[in-house]
């Protein structure tokens, strides 16, 4: 990890997030922002400010990439997906992994000649990959739903064939049948 910068190191909390707040707006020039930083009384050379106000546009522009990636995946993945909290987590999960990437990359810097850049298409791969994981996830689900559906069916056609066999043998009053069959969920021939 890359050592940090005079701006990082001398602002305050206060003056940073302002400091912040410009670069992100872009209306200063590097000269306006080393301007603005000795108005404040900082030591910090226009090199410093020039290096902080890049490292922090790349930042930016990774975090709208991720942004873009993320809601991508959410629109392929569709409404039922992203519902509940297995979809929550998947975006979350996502954003965490490709922001964790991009920093990484920020870090490991970007030039010409042997720098690491972005491959969009890999951070496109990362979201089909994960909208086919929630997916799997979810016909996991459907089936799991779909086998519960089955046992409870097979169940509740048990149950009422042994309480038809119950009402023909007699020994049970019709009163008592009823209220077992409400009971269970098969009234009136439910299965």
């Amino acid at each position: 990890m890359g050592r940090k910068s005079l701006v990082e190191m001398l602002l305050t909390e206060e003056d940073r997030a302002s400091f912040d707040k410009l670069v992100a707006a872009g209306r200063l020039s590097v000269d306006g922002l080393a301007d603005w930083l000795v108005e404040r009384g900082y030591e910090i050379s226009r090199s410093s400010a020039h290096r902080y106000a890049s490292k922090y546009s790349a930042v930016a522009a990774r975090m709208r990439q991720s942004r873009a990636v993320v809601e991508a995946m959410a629109a392929e993945l569709g409404d039922s997906e992203m519902q509940g909290r297995q979809g929550r987590m998947l975006v979350e999960m996502t954003r965490s992994l490709i922001f964790d990437f991009l920093a990484k990359i920020s870090e490991a810097g970007e030039d010409a000649e042997g720098g690491i850049a972005i491959d969009t298409k890999d951070i496109q791969q990362l979201g089909k990959g994960l909208a086919e994981l929630a997916r799997a996830q979810r016909l996991d689900q459907d089936f799991e739903t779909k086998v519960h559906d089955i046992v409870r069916a097979k169940l509740l056609a048990e149950q009422k064939a042994a309480l038809d066999s119950m009402e023909v043998a007699g020994g049970v009053t019709a009163q008592t049948l009823s209220i077992i069959r409400k009971t269970l969920g098969i009234d009136d021939g439910q299965a």
